[in-house]
């Protein structure tokens, strides 16, 4: 299975959803900045440009897995293409008003001018892509189209990656630092259980950066999304006997229609 193949099964990569690329909201503000998004004994990664979040994680999502791919390799050096209309990425967040598209083409021009670089402290490499190179609206087919940068194709391609298309409505209908936890969760490929505070610090939710009111918020708001977590196979239990403590353990249990895919290694 060569690139284009892979990206077509599996256009997820799970370094983005364990290295908290796209931040756990969805109302940020957009100004430009330069900032560590994640670090720990291992990785560093590092934002030049626009802090992305999970608005623009959905958009990829459903260009990805929506769009037409017929035009796939119509690039010089054969890169991911999609085709598709911003009404229909609308319809797929279940938005009521759809033609309003002027915000949806700025979360395109953000991706744009966004440089990730990922290092790996323990061999000294590092990598660094914007993950869009070209974003454009064709008038004949009445349909947008992106292309993948040759950075981002690259680092794809050694990458494992991640098909979850089936449970991508239901991923969509939650609160977004839901979105972001259910998307570092299905990236692991066995099933497993995390305290609930863990797993938000692992996803950019910490106690380090906001307050313990703020962090109470973001808990509250994946708590809300307790019953739709279960139709993703993932269970909040409490703990403890105690109302006052908000002491949460995650249990999910591998979903069925999960693929796994291992970028393609030389063995001579």
């Amino acid at each position: 299975m060569n690139t284009l193949q892979r990206f077509r099964q599996a256009p997820n990569t799970v370094a983005e959803a364990k290295l908290n690329i796209f931040a756990p909201f969805e109302k940020e503000k957009t100004e430009e900045l330069k900032c560590v998004i994640f670090e720990s004994n291992k990785y560093k990664v590092t934002l030049d440009g626009y802090k992305l979040n999970q608005i623009h994680r959905d958009i990829i999502d459903i260009a990805s897995y929506y769009g037409d791919n017929s035009f796939d390799g119509r690039t010089a050096d054969i890169r991911p293409l999609r085709t598709f209309s911003l009404y229909d990425i609308q319809k797929h967040l279940n938005y009521k008003s759809k033609n309003q598209n002027e915000w949806i083409e700025e979360k395109f021009r953000e991706m744009q001018k966004s440089l990730i670089k990922i290092e790996d402290k323990e061999k000294g490499d590092w990598v660094q892509f914007n993950i869009i190179e070209v974003a454009k609206y064709s008038k004949k087919l009445n349909k947008y189209a992106i292309v993948l940068s040759e950075t981002y194709t690259l680092f794809f391609e050694n990458e494992i990656s991640i098909n979850y298309k089936a449970y991508l409505s239901e991923i969509l209908s939650l609160n977004a630092q839901t979105r972001a936890l259910v998307r570092f969760i299905i990236s692991h490929s066995n099933s497993f259980h995390i305290d609930l505070d863990k797993a938000m610090e692992k996803i950019g939710i910490t106690k380090k950066k906001i307050t313990t009111r703020a962090f109470n918020y973001n808990r509250k708001r994946i708590l809300e999304d307790k019953e739709q977590l279960e139709k993703l196979n993932i269970y909040l239990t409490k703990k403890s006997n105690d109302d006052r403590k908000k002491d949460f353990i995650i249990d999910y249990k591998i979903l069925p229609q999960i693929q796994i895919y291992h970028p393609k290694t030389d063995k001579n």
